[in-house]
């Protein structure tokens, strides 16, 4: 019969394995746990955000039926879009839903805003690329009797860039341009469908800070955070963004 000390290596070695046994088993079931909580979650949270997208907002004009059109404005011609077609060139820069069926699919991202609560009639959608062609735009709609909706990155919560009835979309994403940048006296000229992270990152190389961040500043637009005197993270420290701006070129509602 074999004496306790000769069986103590033979038992050490034994613990040895089965504590190694042991953890490699206890971090697979760990991993195993982990993989398919992490699994689940993320099945759970994709249906969530696909039903969300889906899910198709009422137009404004039936869920608050009080509101009626103003019958003064005029309704969209072919000859309207044929001005407007001429005018930008581009067939990216109109897209036409008068005198095509098929631009129903391309026209929805302009009639709703992004969280699905308003939803407007919009037929045409115009993208001025310059000042001249918003200028040129709202002179004809006003000789004509239009109604127009300026409309930026719509990341917007209370509604304000998207249609009601059937009113012309004037989105300005084609006029995207850091101008001119002043290292010297720190100023920022863009164009008002500029991305805010742009000029935010284009600052940044070069020492400088914007005073506005947003979660939304991927696709939020300078013209609309001026127009909503958006507030954001950097509120506090560096105040109001009106207080920012030093002037702006507008265009009137006549042209």
């Amino acid at each position: 019969m074999a004496t306790r000390y000769q069986l103590a290596p033979t038992l050490k070695r034994l613990a040895r394995v089965s504590a190694e046994l042991s953890s490699k088993t206890s971090t697979q079931s760990s991993f195993a746990r982990s993989a398919r909580c992490f699994t689940t979650s993320r099945s759970r949270l994709l249906h969530q955000t696909v039903s969300v997208r889906s899910r198709q907002a009422d137009f404004t004009s039936t869920k608050y039926p009080e509101i009626k059109r103003n019958d003064r404005f005029a309704r969209l011609t072919e000859d309207h879009v044929a001005y407007f077609r001429g005018l930008l060139g581009s067939g990216s820069a109109v897209i036409d839903g008068v005198t095509s069926d098929s631009a129903v699919d391309d026209l929805e991202p302009f009639n709703s805003d992004w969280m699905r609560k308003y939803r407007g009639h919009c037929q045409l959608v115009l993208k001025p690329g310059s000042t001249d062609d918003v200028s040129k735009i709202l002179k004809y709609c006003n000789e004509n009797i239009l109604a127009v909706v300026p409309q930026g990155g719509n990341t917007g919560l209370v509604g304000g860039s998207v249609p009601v009835f059937d009113e012309i979309v004037i989105n300005m994403s084609r006029m995207n341009q850091i101008i001119n940048f002043d290292e010297v006296g720190g100023t920022l000229v863009v164009d008002a469908g500029c991305i805010l992270e742009v000029a935010d990152q284009f600052l940044a190389s070069k020492g400088y800070i914007f005073p506005l961040d947003l979660g939304a500043k991927g696709s939020c637009q300078i013209g609309g955070n001026l127009s909503t005197n958006a507030g954001g993270l950097r509120l506090l420290r560096y105040g109001s963004l009106h207080g920012s701006v030093l002037g702006i070129e507008a265009v009137l509602p006549d042209g």
